[in-house]
Formats: structure tokens, C-alpha cells, sequence
């Protein structure tokens, strides 16, 4: 455990927080208020968490710079969990996207249907776009 730049000895750990216990809420809130400031420094997107779950939210006139602006707040995301020693399953990872109503593609570009990300370490990750939230 580290507080403060102070690292305790390592030690074994027999107990934990019970599944549904009233505690893991709070705990992983204050493990991932660094992540919440993090993502309050994002333009034109943000975040949103639930317990486990989290939502990126990004807008722009286009359909491509609004997926270009989630990708870029996907990666560093995933370097902060990564660095934090969590993940993500990529396996329910998905996407939808929205626009105006009578908006016409023309001017917002067409819709993007396989999400292809760029992260970090030259991985390729695709998001499968869905119709339903």
C-alpha cells in the first residue's frame, strides 16, 4: 500500500470486501477520483462512471471528428487503468452514435460502423457499433 509517496511492507491478505457490501462503492470512487480529473481536462468529450462501468461521451460536427475525439479519450483511459494495475474487457465494449434530427449526412458526414482504434502499442482494437443503449 502506498499513502502519500510512503509504501508499507508487503503483506497477506485474508479478508476483503464482500460482494454488495456498501463499502465497494465508496472505496472504488475514491480509487478512481485520479481517473474523474483526468477526464475533466477532456475537450468536446467526457466520462462517466458507474461502480464498474463508464461511458465516453464526445460531440463534433462530424461524425469522424467526434469518434477521433472518443478514441483519444479511450487511450488515455485505458494508459491510466493500465498504469493503475485495471482493465477494461474489451469484450462488452461498444459504440452508438447519434444525430440532429432532419440533420442531412451531408453535413455532418456518414456514420462510422466499424469503430477501428488506434492504442497504444500498435494495437488495433474494433468497437462494434450498437442500436440500443
Amino acid at each position: 500500500m502506498t499513502i502519500n509517496r510512503e509504501t508499507s511492507p508487503k503483506m497477506v491478505l485474508n479478508h476483503g470486501t464482500p460482494q454488495g457490501s456498501p463499502l465497494s462503492p465508496i472505496l472504488s470512487t475514491i480509487y478512481l477520483i485520479p481517473l474523474l480529473c483526468l477526464a475533466k481536462i477532456w475537450k468536446f468529450h467526457g466520462l462517466s462512471m458507474y461502480v464498474d462501468n463508464r461511458a465516453i461521451f464526445a460531440t463534433g460536427p462530424t461524425y469522424k471528428i467526434a469518434t477521433d475525439c472518443m478514441a483519444s479519450a479511450l487511450c488515455s483511459m485505458m494508459e491510466w487503468l493500465t498504469c493503475n494495475g485495471l482493465g477494461i474487457d474489451l469484450d462488452k465494449m461498444e459504440y452508438i452514435s447519434f444525430q440532429p434530427p432532419h440533420t442531412s449526412t451531408r453535413h455532418i458526414s456518414y456514420q462510422i460502423l466499424d469503430l477501428l482504434l488506434g492504442l497504444p502499442g500498435g494495437w488495433v482494437l474494433s468497437v462494434r457499433q450498437s442500436n440500443s443503449v
